[in-house]
Formats: C-alpha cells, sequence, structure tokens
C-alpha cells in the first residue's frame, strides 16, 4: 500500500464523511473525489465501513505520535502541558474534516464495541495524566483537583473548541489563552503560566 495514495483517498474521504451523512456517502463518490478508480480504492478498502474506520485510525495513530513526541519525558509541568495542548489543538486545526467526523464518533464508540480507537482515545487520555501527575509532583496543581475530571476538562476543553482551519494564522485563539483558563481551574493561587525555551521548539507536522 502506497502511503501517500493512501492520504490522498483518506484526505478526500473524510471531507465527504464530514459534510454528509455515513449512509449519503458513496465509494464511486470517494474514487471520484480522490481521482482513483473504484478498483483501486477497494483494492486499499474492502468496504465503505472498513474505508470508514481507517480514517479514524490513521489520523489518530498519527495524533499519538505527534503528542508522545512532543511530551517526551520533560521533568516540567508547563512545559508538557503548554506543549501537548499545542500539538493537540494544531492537529485538528490542521485536520479539521477530520475534527468534525471525531466529534461525531467519539461518544459513541463504547455503544459500537469500536475497542480499537476507543484505546487510542484512552491513550490521550494517559498522556493528558501523565502530565497532570508531573504538575501533582511539583506542587504546581491544587491539592482538592479530581485527577479524573482534570484530565477530562483539558481533552474537551481542547477538543471542543472551534477549530482553526488555517493553522498559518496566528490571530487564532492562543495556546497561552488555553493556559491560563486551564490552570485557573486547577493550578495553585498566583501561578506564573508563562513558560521559557531555550534551545526547544515546537514543530507542527
Amino acid at each position: 500500500m502506497k502511503p501517500e495514495k493512501i492520504e490522498v483517498i483518506l484526505s478526500a474521504a473524510c471531507q465527504l464523511f464530514a459534510e454528509n451523512n455515513f449512509q449519503n456517502v458513496s465509494m464511486e463518490e470517494v474514487a471520484v473525489s480522490a481521482g482513483v478508480g473504484k478498483g483501486t480504492l477497494y483494492n486499499y478498502f474492502q468496504s465503505k465501513d472498513d474505508l470508514y474506520f481507517s480514517i479514524l485510525r490513521f489520523r489518530l495513530e498519527k495524533l499519538l505520535a505527534v503528542l508522545e513526541e512532543a511530551y517526551s519525558n520533560r521533568d516540567d509541568f508547563l512545559r508538557n502541558l503548554r506543549s501537548l495542548i499545542l500539538h493537540l489543538y494544531s492537529f485538528m486545526s490542521k485536520y479539521h474534516y477530520f475534527h468534525r467526523i471525531w466529534i461525531r464518533e467519539e461518544n459513541s464508540l463504547e455503544q459500537k464495541n469500536n475497542t480499537v480507537i476507543l484505546e487510542m482515545r484512552n491513550k490521550i487520555l494517559n498522556l493528558i495524566r501523565r502530565v497532570l501527575l508531573q504538575g501533582q509532583y511539583e506542587k504546581l496543581l491544587k491539592k482538592s483537583i479530581s485527577m479524573d475530571t482534570s484530565v477530562e476538562l483539558i481533552y474537551c476543553i481542547i477538543n471542543y473548541m472551534p477549530m482553526n482551519r488555517n493553522p498559518k494564522n496566528k490571530k487564532n485563539i492562543t495556546i497561552d489563552f488555553l493556559m491560563e483558563i486551564l490552570l485557573t481551574g486547577i493550578g495553585i493561587k498566583y501561578l506564573d503560566i508563562s513558560v521559557h525555551y531555550k534551545e526547544y521548539k515546537h514543530e507542527i507536522r
């Protein structure tokens, strides 16, 4: 399977599924939109269900890889949190059609018994949990916070923010604003949320 061809098909299918109900999208439409033959499409994906599932799986695998690299086990809560927020928000903005599908689907994963996708979502939540545990260790979080609630809070605030469709647009919601909103709720009093870097640079892909 050629990664470039898969990406073209997934991008075309993702837009169609985001803008229409699943039942209203045909494999023929996907093939035309992707500029491939219907036979080629079926060489890569066995059915429309397989294609739809693959959109979620491929995009979440990429997101997890980006977040894992961004986290990189630094012993610095504020840098880790800012990095996760930046990369999660930027990824969802870059793949905004996927984001629309994900918002629609993620709350029904358990009912659909979609264990693979549900496991990927839990991995994202576990990354956030690891960052918050570092914050507890550094005594930068309120003692009274619920860890489970805080993890879901951070994920939901980022995931359900209106996504910027042009990640290069600097007039978009700032990461510092999201940091301030989050840490006002879970951080200790008078916490300085400013983050300074010497050599570390964020890289959005």
